[in-house]
């Protein structure tokens, strides 16, 4: 009887660590923990990813921004680079434009979804865990409420600021990657670097994880590994 309620209960502490980690001084903590985190485990995630970009990093896309869990090291990482950030949730936008002051003067910032279906779109907001958030429905038993975010495509954004190219291009967008991939067909022709986070289960496993990959070997990028998401490279 212990074990089944103990599974019960996962998702509730999920979420609670989820709210936590929210918080600023939680966040502090856990950013003076993880030295020793990647000195016992090694690093994954976007600081692998980081590791292994090759080139100068000059211009920066995190598309599914949250708070700034992936733009605060990649800020730190490449002082010269412009960072894009997009991120529809409008809590999770306040928090990363705060979150990003001290780099304001590099950030650009979107409060937007990106997908190739530009207007206004339904967006799923998760209760327990504002990341999990996304276009998709969330899955029964978990508490969400809906909200209506404008929806753009990356080609268009890029288009009317004046990008010609990305050097690197991050992408969480929970269950999205195929439609936010689509909307982005010639500016892929002119990305260096792509770390995707894809979650084929989202969908019921179709096969928008297989499009996904095909999409970007399409653009010329070159599958290099997974590093908790996926990384594919030209300059490998």
């Amino acid at each position: 009887m212990i074990i089944p309620y103990f599974m019960e209960i996962i998702p509730w502490l999920y979420g609670q660590a989820a709210k936590g980690f929210r918080n600023e001084p939680a966040r502090k903590m856990k950013d003076k923990l993880r030295p020793i985190k990647h000195a016992l485990v090694g690093k994954q995630g976007i600081y692998k990813a980081i590791g292994l970009l090759r080139g100068d990093i000059k211009v920066i896309f995190d598309v599914g921004a949250a708070i700034g869990e992936a733009s605060l090291p990649l800020a730190r990482a490449f002082p010269d680079a412009q960072i894009y950030a997009f991120e529809p949730l409008p809590e999770s936008f306040e928090l990363l434009v705060k979150r990003t002051k001290k780099f304001s003067d590099r950030f650009h910032y979107f409060n937007t979804v990106l997908t190739d279906r530009p207007g206004a779109l339904t967006f799923y907001v998760r209760e327990d865990h504002h990341d999990a958030s996304s276009l998709l429905p969330q899955a029964p038993g978990l508490k969400s409420h809906e909200i209506v975010v404008p929806s753009k495509r990356l080609d268009d954004v890029c288009a009317a600021i004046g990008v010609t190219h990305i050097d690197f291009l991050k992408v969480d967008v929970e269950g999205m990657e195929k439609e936010m991939l689509a909307g982005a067909r010639e500016i892929l022709r002119h990305t260096n670097n792509v770390f995707v986070e894809i979650s084929p289960e989202r969908k019921g496993y179709n096969h928008d994880y297989i499009d996904v990959f095909e999409y970007l070997h399409a653009a010329g990028l070159s599958f290099v590994g997974v590093h908790d998401d996926y990384l594919f490279s030209r300059m490998q």
